[in-house]
């Protein structure tokens, strides 16, 4: 191959390789909303679980901007049984399971957070839309190990998954409404969900 030929090339990768080491990188985009929420959990307005609810609200907003919950709530549907679902079904199933989701989510996190500290401890990039960011939540009380899987959509890095302490948000949800679907219907889905909502609200 001649130079001739190769400066085009030679040029593309110069670039391809620029862009890759400024564009947001996972970890980066993961920081803010998380020290945003760190803060949440420090208010002294929120201490011992006072305005809980009102807590709760200033979270949600923020991990809207994070949390991907349709790519959550696909995740745990077999591919299967999702192609099957019509749009206003999918719609209904994401919005009913990220109110769950989100209440899983703020139960593992909510508490005295007066002292606490987020280290990020790096991130993998396992493909071109694919990574994990590794973090840990200190506190006077011990260490607490959070994860987060994230995906690249539309130049956006996402939070599709969480590891609190090792096991996954998502966990065996994927199995469970598997085993309902195949036994029943995608109403027996959503009855069983909106059940476990109510059973949230009963507990606050």
């Amino acid at each position: 191959m001649t130079l001739k030929r190769m400066v085009p090339i030679i040029i593309s990768l110069i670039i391809s390789s620029s862009s890759l080491a400024y564009s947001e990188q996972p970890i980066d985009v993961l920081q803010v909303p998380v020290n945003r929420i760190v803060k949440i959990l420090q208010d002294p307005q929120f201490k011992n679980n006072v305005n809980r609810k009102l807590q709760q609200k200033q979270l949600r907003e923020v991990i809207d901007g994070i949390f991907n919950f349709e790519l959550i709530a696909r995740g745990t549907i077999d591919r299967y049984d999702w192609d099957k679902f019509t749009p206003q079904q999918r719609t209904e199933f994401t919005k009913l399971f990220s109110e769950f989701i989100s209440n899983v989510y703020f139960n593992k996190i909510q508490g005295d957070y007066t002292d606490v500290k987020v280290a990020y401890l790096g991130q993998e990039i396992r493909s071109d839309s694919s990574a994990r960011v590794k973090t840990v939540v200190l506190r006077e009380s011990g260490e607490i190990p959070i994860d987060y899987s994230m995906k690249l959509i539309n130049g956006k890095w996402w939070v599709y998954n969480v590891f609190v302490e090792g096991p996954s948000l998502l966990g065996n949800y994927r199995d469970e409404h598997k085993r309902i679907l195949m036994k029943g219907s995608y109403t027996d889905l959503i009855e069983q969900l909106k059940k476990k909502i109510e059973a949230q609200k009963s507990k606050k």
